[in-house]
């Protein structure tokens, strides 16, 4: 991130513990075993999983804040202190995959994210097309795998919250998986999400661990040396 206004720094720090990412993963992890897990043991239309994670999607929408702000309260503020949260900002105003532009967009004076346009919805619309195709070439989710992975990197590279480039490389190429094992398509788009999932958490996780290291909570810190 270049633009170290207090309003960016504020934005960036909303990221710097990983939990928007562990929340996040977690929920696409959560909801993607749960239709793979359905799909095997009663197998069912194509469309019924892109309403379960239709309905993942929408809980996360919907409840991400009040989750972080309770785990944020216990885990992040006694460590280095509150900071004003970040408002989700407009899709147009800092440019994202939906608008396919991916120039640095002009700093912004206020502190606000993008994480919902260049992440979630990110995810959600690169996999979704996943779900009309019914007999997808071998390449064919490799080849989303790999969007995924760029998209993810390329449209956050300059923002308040980026992916590391060599995260983003492992992420592409898990999706060679597809190549060696014969996956039936109607569980391609959940595994493809659970993938994602599980990268984005790990994500959440590396990032978490390294946030607690370099920062001991000043309770417990107090109290050593009382």
């Amino acid at each position: 991130m270049k633009d170290q206004s207090p309003a960016r720094r504020a934005a960036a720090y909303w990221y710097a513990d990983g939990l928007p990412d562990l929340i996040f993963g977690a929920t696409l992890l959560l909801f993607a075993t749960g239709g793979l897990l359905w799909q095997v043991f009663a197998p069912h239309q194509h469309a019924l999983d892109l309403y379960l994670m239709s309905i993942g999607f929408a809980l996360h929408f919907w409840k991400e804040r009040d989750v972080l702000d309770f785990l944020k309260s216990r885990m992040t503020y006694p460590r280095t202190g509150y900071a004003q949260p970040p408002e989700e900002g407009p899709v147009n105003q800092r440019g994202s995959l939906i608008s396919l532009n991916i120039r640095p967009a002009r700093p912004s004076e206020r502190n606000v994210t993008s994480f919902r346009a260049r992440t979630v919805a990110v995810v959600f619309w690169v996999i979704y097309q996943m779900f009309f195709n019914r007999n997808p070439p071998r390449w064919f989710t490799p080849v989303i795998m790999l969007v995924v992975a760029l998209a993810l990197y390329l449209t956050n590279r300059n923002s308040e919250h980026q992916y590391r480039g060599w995260w983003a490389f492992v992420l592409a190429l898990s999706g060679l998986i597809f190549l060696r094992i014969d996956v039936r398509p109607q569980l391609q788009p959940l595994l493809c999400y659970l993938i994602v999932g599980g990268w984005i958490a790990a994500y959440g996780v590396f990032t978490l661990i390294q946030y607690r290291n370099a920062n001991p909570d000043r309770l417990s810190e107090g109290t050593l040396q009382a």
